[in-house]
């Protein structure tokens, strides 16, 4: 069976969309001898996605200088030529549709509906009419929880069968063991003994701020705590911007912010953390705390949106009304780590989101829609 997945920004940080492509396709072709994949990637992408996968896939480069043309013009030619069975897009799919081949669109999340003020204008008035259409022109639509699949259901109206192909964790987490520490001063930082991490997008609706409301409520930094927040900024932030306005010299020594991580690197953060705390308004999953609670770290995680499917937490799963449990169970984790509990919390992870239950997921669609497709690896 031939598969072409759309890879158009696999050049890009590391964000929820890029790991579902990069693991949800790694896994599929470990366990699938009989599936052949095309991943189409800009050229900037090329040497790390070569690396990932090897030889196992092939690599499409995209020669066309905008998206919409390699949507609507570069893509089409790829499915034709190379007899495409089905094609796996993010969001955005062409509107250029080929009878010979199933068009599979994931859409991750509509929180920029449900959460307007969240986003700018642009970003809602851009997307809400394209990604209806994209929903109901693609042959299969698919999101990654199911609460994404109840909002798309009401937002967008879309009636047909909507599949969940859920993310997961990476092996790379699970196995996490004697890490190549971080090299001093790499990322303008000398790794502090005890840290908070936080890995997100710097957005509105990540909360970064008041992450750093309680850190410094708390006077964490009096108890040499630091807090690490690993990510780039992909939205304006006012709220962010004045509150480190009004930071003192001497707070700010403990509050850092980087990017551009590289994978050990970041595997490394995770693992030294003494406390992952992820306080987001409102997630479509939301993949970082499973990847922290995975590797066997604290997590206190906001409770709400697709994240209340996370109690295994327990406690520390909480809602962001609750402003001093939050600061509660921030103090509680920082001076108590149980490794009995924690390692229950990874198993419990490991049990309901790995990325062979994801391509488990993936099956349940080529059963479906290809009635001669057999997995001849099951």
């Amino acid at each position: 069976m031939e598969i072409f997945v759309d890879g158009y920004t696999l050049h890009k940080e590391n964000q929820g969309t890029k790991t579902f492509i990069l693991e949800l396709y790694r896994q599929l072709l470990e366990t699938h001898s009989n599936i052949k994949i095309t991943l189409g990637i800009r050229k900037e992408a090329e040497l790390s996605i070569s690396e990932y996968f090897g030889e196992k896939t092939d690599l499409y480069i995209y020669k066309l200088p905008s998206r919409m043309l390699v949507l609507n013009l570069e893509i089409p030619y790829i499915i034709a030529k190379k007899k495409i069975e089905l094609a796996h897009f993010q969001y955005w799919i062409p509107w250029l549709k080929l009878n010979s081949c199933k068009y599979l669109v994931t859409i991750h999340d509509v929180l920029f509906l449900s959460y307007k003020k969240e986003f700018p204008k642009s970003y809602y008035y851009s997307r809400k009419i394209i990604f209806k259409i994209n929903g109901l022109l693609a042959d299969i639509t698919s999101t990654v929880s199911n609460y994404s699949r109840l909002e798309i259901r009401n937002k967008l109206n879309i009636k047909k069968d909507i599949y969940v192909i859920r993310n997961g964790v990476s092996d790379l987490f699970i196995k996490a063991h004697n890490l190549r520490p971080v090299s001093k001063n790499k990322y303008d930082l000398e790794i502090p003994e005890k840290y908070i991490l936080c890995v997100s997008r710097i957005e509105p609706r990540k909360n970064h701020h008041l992450m750093i409301q309680l850190f410094l409520e708390l006077e964490l930094q009096k108890k040499g705590v630091h807090i690490i927040f690993i990510g780039h900024k992909s939205l304006k932030y006012n709220n962010l911007d004045q509150m480190l306005q009004g930071v003192s010299m001497e707070q700010k020594q403990f509050i850092h912010f980087i990017s551009n991580v590289e994978l050990n690197d970041l595997l490394f953060f995770y693992k030294q953390a003494s406390l992952f705390l992820y306080l987001s308004k409102a997630e479509g999953f939301g993949i970082p705390p499973i990847e922290a609670g995975a590797i066997g770290v604290p997590v206190v995680c906001a409770k709400n949106t697709a994240m209340v499917d996370f109690e295994f937490f327990g406690e520390d799963l909480v809602s962001l009304d609750n402003i001093e449990t939050l600061k509660q169970r921030i103090l509680f984790n920082l001076d108590n780590q149980n490794q009995n509990q924690l390692l229950l919390i990874k198993n419990e992870i490991l049990k309901k989101y790995t990325w062979k239950n994801s391509v488990n997921d993936l099956e349940v669609i080529l059963s479906d829609y290809f009635p001669n497709y057999v997995n001849k690896n099951a």
